[in-house]
């Protein structure tokens, strides 16, 4: 994550309060401290990679080649499942999947519990989008992995191991 400099504003979190501090983000994220959750809990298998996708316009940000690459995961993988928190997703990712790889896609509603919901997940996938960025800032805070293209709204802070150049290289580490 990048160090604040000490010529940075100070964070606006209170003395005592335990939060994330994300620069250039107009308030705080204050930590859940009571929220806990399970993959059964969020209709995910026990076994397997969870890879995590989260946003506020998922109906604009899960293009076909996104929803594709994912797809592709999925049907090479028999173990991983995808979980989908957020607005707007129309399930283009199981439309002309193979068989029982749509028994692998969970969507949920909005979360104000995304510390819990990352807790059961392994791997945070970032569509090719320019948004906030702070629900993959708290998956990092979390410990996941990160996986996005450079130029996207996380690239600034993601890990260098986790930012592809461009879909096709995306993909390809998909």
């Amino acid at each position: 994550y990048p160090k604040r400099r000490e010529s940075d504003a100070p964070s606006p979190l209170l003395p005592g309060q335990d939060g994330v501090y994300v620069p250039y983000s107009f308030m705080p994220i204050v930590k859940a401290t009571s929220s806990s959750c399970t993959r059964a809990d969020l209709g995910l298998r026990d076994d397997g990679t969870v890879y995590v996708i989260v946003g506020n316009r998922l109906d604009r940000e899960i293009t076909e080649t996104f929803a594709s690459m994912v797809r592709r995961l999925l049907e090479e993988d028999e173990t991983a499942q995808v979980l989908i928190v957020g607005r707007g997703y129309g399930g283009l990712i199981e439309a002309g999947a193979a068989e029982g790889v749509g028994d692998r896609v969970v969507s949920l509603p909005v979360r104000r519990d995304l510390e819990a919901v990352f807790s059961v997940c392994d791997v945070f996938l970032n569509p090719f989008r320019q948004g906030g960025g702070l629900s993959a800032f708290l998956a990092m805070d979390a410990g996941l992995a990160i996986m996005t293209c450079d130029g996207s709204d996380v690239a600034n802070t993601a890990p260098p191991s986790g930012i592809h150049p461009d879909e096709s290289a995306y993909g390809a580490a998909l």
